[in-house]
């Protein structure tokens, strides 16, 4: 994450520094999936935080969910984005909020092009 990307999120993330563990594994993880322009994606990091937060507070949307208007590669992206974060302890993560992630992970990548 782009220190730039840093100092906005602790403008609208007051606990940013209680998250350290959880952007290293992202990190990480966008890293080993070839996703590394998300690294410097604000909405991206909004977005991520926002759900590391509702897994915490337990306030994962539970609604069902047809996501057959995904991509294949889009909801498996989705699928291996969840599995790395499984180390952090923070339970499973929703159909519903799976499915928000490869809906941010389909636009992006047609928005640089690898879709």
């Amino acid at each position: 994450m782009k220190n730039e990307i840093r100092e906005k999120l602790k403008t609208y993330f007051t606990d940013f520094e209680g998250f350290e563990d959880e952007i290293v594994i992202a990190e990480d993880a966008l890293v080993e999936m070839k996703e590394e322009s998300l690294l410097s994606d604000e909405m991206f990091w909004n977005h991520y935080l926002s759900l590391v937060i509702r897994i915490r507070n337990n306030e994962q949307n539970q609604m069902e969910i047809d996501a057959n208007d995904m991509s294949d590669e889009s909801r498996e992206l989705s699928d291996q984005f969840a599995e790395s974060l499984s180390c952090l302890n923070l339970g499973g993560i929703t159909a519903f909020e799976r499915y928000l992630l490869a809906i941010y992970f389909e636009k992006h990548r047609k928005e640089v092009g690898k879709q």
